[in-house]
């Protein structure tokens, strides 16, 4: 099977993916934020 064509990358794909990848990070890292608080008021408690 021939391999399909990858269609040319443009600027526009390349910002938004930067976009998206960066709200992952900035959610993941409140999520982490979240999580390490509640391990640490367990931990007190």
């Amino acid at each position: 099977m021939p391999k399909p064509k990858r269609k040319p990358r443009t600027k526009a794909d390349d910002d938004a993916k930067t976009r998206i990848t960066v709200e992952l990070i900035r959610n993941s890292a409140k999520i982490i934020r979240a999580i390490v608080e509640v391990i640490e008021s367990f931990r007190d408690g």
